[in-house]
């Protein structure tokens, strides 16, 4: 994800910034909070705030990243963290469309 930069992560800056910003810090949220899978929902929730978008169940935080996908001109992102339902730990990370 550092394709879309490499800004420091600070949840007060994200909270109040556009997707085109958020997306320059989510590498640097990713790398601070690495392994991720050690972290819950709660801890995404109270990081980057409420959901952005939808990736198929409402307990999987997402977040559009790089443009608002009305946007157009830049091309926009969905970052999933995909939440056990046993465990409520982040299982996974899923990014739509794919980053080349």
């Amino acid at each position: 994800m550092a394709k879309l930069g490499n800004a420091e992560f600070n949840p007060d800056v994200w909270a109040i910034s556009n997707e085109y910003v958020r997306g320059t810090m989510i590498h640097d949220f990713l790398k601070i909070n690495s392994p991720i899978t050690d972290k819950d929902r709660s801890f995404i929730i109270h990081q980057l705030g409420n959901s952005t978008a939808y990736f198929e169940y409402d307990v999987n935080p997402a977040y559009y990243i790089g443009s608002s996908p009305k946007a157009g001109h830049l091309k926009a992102y969905l970052v999933a963290f995909i939440i056990d339902q046993q465990t409520g730990k982040v299982r996974d990370i899923q990014v739509y469309p794919k980053l080349e």
